[in-house]
C-alpha cells in the first residue's frame, strides 16, 4: 500500500468509512476498514514528525475518530445520525479490551510499549472481533473475554509433553496477538518496520518462482505477515531450532489448499536489522535499507524452508539436517541471483564488501547475528547477575538486574530470588517494626510463585515435572534448579506471614495455597523429591493463631 502524503479531504473520508463499518458492520473482515485506519495513522505520524506530543499514536486515532464523529452528528443527510455502536465499540476497545490485554500479558509483554503493539491492523482487526461478540453493548465482561479469546491466536512451535490419558495444551497466557505489518488485501501497515517490510516484499516478489517453491514460500498464499512481540528467550529449548529466530510458518494457520498461509517473524530480528539502518554506519540510509531488506527476505526464506509450506511438506523420514543443508543451499543462491541484479555503484560496493567478508550481504548479515548475539549474552549476564544479588543479599540491585531481563521465564525467576529471601531473614527487632520490604502483600508473592510455575518457567509443565525430554541433559538441571528455588520462595512467603504476624492476609493465603499444586513434592524430580517434600511437610504442619506476633 503506498503512502503518499496525506490532505484533509482523504483524513475526512478514511475516518468515515471506518465510522460506517464500526456503525452498521456485524465483524466481517473488510480491508476497506483497515485501510481507513491505516490511512488514519499514517496522516497522524506525518503531523507528528513536527510535535513532542507523547500520547500513544492508537489513542490518538481514536481521539480524531471521535472529533470526526462529533462533525458528522448534524449531517442533513441523516446517514450517521444514529451512530451509538460505532461509539460503543470505541469505548470498549479503548477503556476496556486493550487495557485489559495488556493486564493479561504484564509479564509476556513487559518489555513492550504501546505503539509498537497497537499497530493500525493491530487495532482494526481488535475492533472487528468486538463486532463479532454481539450487543447489547454494555455487557462488558462477555465482550471483553470473547475478544481476548479470540485475539490470543498464536502460540507458535511448542512441543508439549503428550501423557498417557492426558490432553495437554499451552496455557491461555502463552498465547498471544500478533502485530499484522502486512495483509494481502490491503497492503503494509504504517509503523517503524513499513520502509523496511515494503522493500523486502518486493524484493521477494522478484525472486526466481523456482527458488521460492524449494524455500515452500509463496506470496500468492501469504495472506499475513505478522510480528510476534514476545521478547526471544535465547534459553528456552524450543529456541534452539535452527533458524527459528528468523520466523516460521504459524503452524495454525491453514487455508483450504492445505498451505500456511500467515508468516510470523521475531522483533528481535527486525529490530536488530533497524539499528542497522538508524546508525548509519558511514552510507546513505537508502544503502542500508536496501540491505536490511536484503536480509529479511533471506531469513524469511530461511524459516519458511524450517517450517516447510504446510503440515503435509514433511514426512517422518525428512531429517533436520537434510532440511538444513537445502536451506543452506539455497540461501546463498538467493543472495547470489539478488547481488547479479543489482547495478551501478551499489552493485560495485557490495561486491567489495562480499570479497572483504566472504559472502555476500555479509555487513548486514554479520550485524544481524553479532546483535543476536549480544543481545543472548546481555539476558544471561542480567540473570546471573540478578540471581547472584540475591544470593548475596542486595536485593534492591538484584530486582534492578531483574527488570532488566525482556524473557518472562528469567525474569520471574529473578524476581522471585530477589523478593523472597528478606522475608526470613529479619531480626525478632525487625519483625516487630518493619514491614516486608519486598512483598506488597503475601497473596501477591504466593501468587506470583504460582503464576512462573504455572506459564512462563521453560521445561516445565502444569505439575512442574520436565517437559521437553528430548533435549540435553544441561536443560533438565537447570528445569530441576528452578523448581526447587519456587519449593523454597513459596516456603520463605509463608514464613513472612507468621514473622509479621499478618492477620488480615491470611484468608488470601489460605485461599493461594489450595491452588498450589502441593501433590508435586511426591514426585521424583532430579532425585530431589526428598527435599522438596520436607519443604512442603514444613507449610502443612503451620498452625493459624490468632497472636499478633508468634512468639520466635
Amino acid at each position: 500500500m503506498e503512502h503518499g502524503k496525506s490532505n484533509r479531504p482523504d483524513w475526512h473520508a478514511a475516518a468515515r468509512t471506518l465510522l460506517g463499518y464500526l456503525n452498521f458492520s456485524s465483524g466481517k473482515s473488510d480491508p476497506q476498514s483497515y485501510a481507513a485506519l491505516n490511512s488514519v495513522f499514517a496522516a497522524l505520524a506525518e503531523e507528528d514528525r513536527g510535535s513532542d506530543e507523547d500520547l500513544p499514536l492508537w489513542k490518538r486515532a481514536t481521539r480524531h475518530l471521535r472529533a470526526e464523529w462529533e462533525s458528522l452528528r448534524n449531517d442533513e443527510s441523516g446517514t450517521f445520525g444514529d451512530i451509538s455502536q460505532a461509539m460503543a465499540v470505541l469505548d470498549l476497545v479503548e477503556q476496556e479490551v486493550l487495557p485489559s490485554y495488556l493486564d493479561f500479558h504484564s509479564d509476556l509483554l513487559f518489555h513492550q510499549v504501546e505503539d509498537r503493539l497497537f499497530s493500525p491492523f493491530f487495532l482494526a482487526r481488535t475492533m472487528e472481533l468486538v463486532l463479532r461478540q454481539g450487543g447489547p453493548w454494555d455487557e462488558t465482561r462477555r465482550i471483553v473475554n470473547g475478544t481476548l479469546a479470540q485475539l490470543n491466536d498464536y502460540v507458535g512451535y511448542r512441543p508439549l509433553a503428550v501423557l498417557e490419558k492426558q490432553k495437554t495444551e499451552p496455557y491461555p497466557h502463552e498465547r498471544v496477538g500478533v502485530v499484522p505489518v502486512y495483509l494481502q488485501d490491503v497492503g503494509v501497515a504504517e509503523g517503524p518496520y513499513r520502509e523496511l517490510v515494503t522493500r523486502a516484499l518486493k524484493l521477494l516478489q522478484e525472486t526466481d518462482p523456482d527458488l521460492l517453491e524449494e524455500a515452500c514460500f509463496s506470496l500468492d498464499s501469504l495472506r499475513e505477515l505478522a510480528v510476534d512481540p514476545r521478547a526471544f528467550d535465547f534459553d528456552h529449548p524450543v529456541n534452539r531450532r535452527p533458524n527459528y529466530q528468523f520466523g516460521e510458518w504459524d503452524p495454525d494457520r491453514v487455508d483450504l489448499r492445505g498451505r500456511y498461509d500467515r508468516f510470523v517473524v521475531r522483533e528481535v530480528t527486525l529490530r536488530a536489522m533497524m539499528e542497522r539502518v538508524d546508525s548509519q554506519q558511514g552510507l546513505p540510509r537508502e544503502e542500508l535499507l536496501f540491505d536490511a531488506a536484503a536480509v529479511l527476505a533471506g531469513t524469511i526464506l530461511m524459516g519458511a524452508g524450517t517450517s516447510g509450506w504446510g503440515p503435509g511438506a514433511y514426512g517422518s523420514e525428512v531429517t533436520l539436517g537434510q532440511i538444513v543443508q537445502r536451506i543452506a543451499r539455497y540461501r546463498d543462491q538467493f543472495y547470489e541471483q539478488l547481488l547479479a541484479r543489482v547495478k551501478g555503484a551499489r552493485a560495485e560496493r557490495l561486491r567489495t564488501e562480499a570479497e572483504r567478508l566472504q559472502q555476500p550481504f555479509g555487513g548486514a548479515r554479520q550485524h544481524l547475528n553479532a546483535q543476536l548475539g549480544r543481545l543472548r549474552a546481555a539476558q544471561r549476564e542480567h540473570t546471573h547477575v540478578a540471581r547472584l544479588y540475591a544470593r548475596m543479599g542486595f536485593f534492591a540491585a538484584a530486582r534492578e538486574e531483574a527488570v532488566r531481563v525482556p524473557a518472562p521465564s528469567a525474569r520471574i525467576l529473578c524476581q522471585l530470588d530477589a523478593g523472597s529471601p528478606p522475608l526470613i531473614r529479619l531480626s525478632t527487632r525487625e519483625r516487630s517494626t518493619t514491614r516486608p520490604p519486598t512483598c506488597r502483600s503475601s497473596g501477591t508473592c504466593l501468587n506470583g510463585a504460582s503464576l512462573a510455575a504455572r506459564s512462563s518457567i521453560p521445561g516445565t509443565s502444569s505439575d512442574l515435572t520436565p517437559a521437553f525430554h528430548s533435549f540435553p541433559a544441561p536443560r533438565t538441571a537447570s528445569t530441576t534448579n528452578g523448581q526447587t528455588n519456587l519449593c523454597h520462595s513459596f516456603t520463605a512467603c509463608w514464613g513472612c506471614i507468621l514473622a509479621f504476624g499478618a492477620r488480615r492476609r491470611l484468608d488470601t493465603t489460605r485461599s493461594c495455597a489450595k491452588r498450589w499444586p502441593i501433590s508435586f513434592a511426591r514426585r521424583s524430580i532430579g532425585g530431589g523429591s526428598t527435599r522438596h517434600t520436607k519443604s512442603m511437610q514444613s507449610m502443612r504442619s503451620i498452625r493459624w493463631k490468632r497472636t499478633a506476633r508468634p512468639s520466635t
